[in-house]
Parts: C-alpha cells; sequence; structure tokens
C-alpha cells in the first residue's frame, strides 16, 4: 500500500513541520509531500534541506498564502490526474503522528474493506476537540447541526446549558474506538486517490476554516462510507484558538473570525432543509451574539459595536455566496 503523507505549511512554521516530517517517515509513508504555502524565508531554507536529506519529500512552492483550500485544492488537482493506485493521508504541519497510528489507518481499512467499497478514515485527535473524544466514548456521531445557522442551533444550545454534559475527564472509557462519521478535517484524514476523483476539488474561495468539512461532507453524499479511527492518533502541536480567547478578545486574529463566520453561514446555507428551524437559529445567534457582547459593551463600547458590525458583514457574505478576500474586506 503506498500511502502518501500531504503536508500544507505557512509562515513561519518549520519548528512543527520538521516534527510531523521526520515522524511520517518513521510510521512508514512512502512519500511526504509538503505543500509550502507562503512560507517565510527562513522555513523554505528548512525545507529545502528537509528534502536534500529525505529523498521521499517533494516541495510544492506557492509564494504567496492560498489557504488550506486553495493549497489542497492544488495539491488534488495534480494528483487525480495520476495513474498510480495510491492512497492520501493528509497531516496539518502541527499534526505529529504518534507511534503506530499509520498502521493502526492500514489495519482498519483492510478490515471495514472487505464489507465496503474503499472507506474514508480519520485519525483520532481527541486530546484537543471535544467532538473526537465524544464519538468514541459516548458514541456521538460527527456531523453538521442541519437547519443551524452558522452552526448554531438554539436547542441545542439551551439543551447544554441545562442539561447535564458529559464529563470527559472521568467517563472516558472508549467503547466506540471505530464509529462513522459525515464529515472530518483534512488533519488525519486518509483516503484512496479515486475517492477525490468523486467529490471534484475544495473551494478555493473558502481560503480557510469550514473548507475541510464542506468538502469532506460531499463524500457521505456520494456514498462513500467514513469513520473515525481511535487507535490512529496524532497529537496537534499548536492550537488554533487558545484557551480562555473568544470572539470579542482584543487580540484574536480577526483573520480567523471572518473566515470562520463567513464560510460556516455559507455551509449551513447550502444544507438547510427547512427554512423555518433555519431562520429561527438565524434570529436567535443574532440575539446571542448581542448578549454576549453585552457583558464587555460598558468597558469598551466602542470596541464592541466595531466587532460586532465586523461579525454581522462575514455572516452577511456568507448567506450571500460572496467570497471577498479578507484584505478585500479592509479597503
Amino acid at each position: 500500500m503506498e500511502v502518501i503523507v500531504v503536508i500544507v505549511t505557512y509562515g513561519s512554521r518549520f519548528h512543527f513541520l520538521e516534527q510531523v516530517v521526520q515522524a511520517s517517515i518513521l510510521e512508514g509513508a512512502s512519500k511526504v509531500w509538503i505543500f509550502d504555502n507562503g512560507s517565510s524565508a527562513e522555513s523554505k531554507q528548512g525545507m529545502n534541506s528537509l528534502s536534500e536529506k529525505y529523498s521521499i519529500c517533494r516541495l510544492f512552492t506557492n509564494e504567496e498564502n492560498i489557504g488550506t483550500a486553495g493549497a489542497y485544492a492544488r495539491i488534488l488537482d495534480e494528483a487525480i490526474k495520476l495513474e498510480n493506485d495510491f492512497y492520501f493521508w493528509f497531516l496539518d504541519d502541527d499534526n505529529l503522528p504518534t507511534n503506530g497510528s499509520l498502521l493502526a489507518l492500514k489495519e482498519a481499512y483492510a478490515l471495514l474493506s472487505r464489507r465496503m467499497e474503499k472507506p474514508v478514515l480519520y485519525s483520532y485527535r481527541g486530546k484537543h476537540w471535544k467532538d473526537d473524544a465524544l464519538a468514541v466514548t459516548h458514541g456521538v456521531i460527527k456531523g453538521p447541526r442541519v437547519n443551524s445557522f452558522c452552526g448554531f442551533d438554539i436547542l441545542s444550545y439551551l439543551g447544554n446549558k441545562f442539561s447535564k454534559k458529559p464529563n470527559l475527564e472521568t467517563e472516558n472509557e472508549v467503547k466506540f474506538p471505530v464509529i462513522k462519521t459525515e464529515y472530518g478535517p483534512y488533519g488525519g484524514l486518509f483516503s484512496h486517490v479515486s475517492n477525490f476523483k468523486k467529490i471534484g476539488l475544495p473551494k478555493k474561495e473558502f481560503f480557510v476554516y469550514a473548507d475541510d468539512h464542506e468538502y469532506t461532507i460531499r463524500f457521505s453524499q456520494v456514498g462513500v462510507t467514513q469513520f473515525l479511527i481511535y487507535t490512529s492518533q496524532i497529537e496537534d502541536l499548536d492550537m488554533s484558538y487558545k484557551e480562555g480567547e473568544d470572539i470579542f478578545s482584543p487580540n484574536i486574529s480577526l483573520v480567523k473570525l471572518y473566515y470562520s463566520f463567513r464560510n460556516t453561514t455559507f455551509f449551513y446555507k447550502q444544507i438547510k432543509t427547512n427554512k423555518l428551524k433555519y431562520k429561527l437559529n438565524h434570529l436567535s445567534l443574532f440575539f446571542i451574539l448581542i448578549y454576549w457582547g453585552s457583558f464587555k459593551f460598558f468597558k469598551n463600547p466602542s470596541f464592541i459595536y466595531t466587532r460586532l458590525k465586523f461579525l454581522f458583514s462575514a455572516i452577511n457574505l456568507g448567506e450571500k455566496g460572496e467570497f471577498s478576500n479578507y484584505s478585500q474586506t479592509q479597503e
């Protein structure tokens, strides 16, 4: 089984990338494809050294950052034209494979392939991702909340407020080591190349955030079964959102907020099935955002007003399906 590890990196993140590449090689990757997505000069130098040191490494370079969606679209556009029979294992540049993680995917794939054709698998990231932990311990299927607005569902929100939440610290018995999922992240995705031919390329306009969910839910829509595999574990070396950080934090990245809200709004609008529920969640989210902002409003009214205006603008663009880059919105 030929397995090509694909890693997209950017900025000054070579200190993460190097660890992931070396771990991938130790796991038995046949090849490692690195997509340099507008990295710094220092990182480029490090990547060139890696490709010289390891013959199985191949570099793809783009001078400007075109986001994860653009990078994977570029890689897959080339890959699906190849005649080779191979598998991809996607890893973020900070997804460190643990010992035996690739072997676990191969073993799970061999067993599942006896009952279905070319399933898509995902490595487990439950240490930092609650959805993964809930899936393997409580059997909660990972998937979108249909008819939610921008991922917000008022009934789920109220239910979480007033019901007892599963304690993942104490209730950590793994009861579902292999469990179906409706979508997943790029980081940890394992699939035969033919599955990508069935669903086409990622939406480059998404740039980053929710692009992986919009892309991988297409597997479910065309009948390709997906599974989360607990025994294949990867460790996140860096987290996008820091502990204690929220949408009204003054130091949170506005780029992250913009693409998160715009893309998630668009994604959930495309899969809605009930206009009334969708509209209810739409109105509820607006009131909830204002409610959350009110707690900090009197400390800094101008900042909260500007932040709410920014969020509502991103949401509005997502509803309209307008994919302006973040930089264009600031002009």
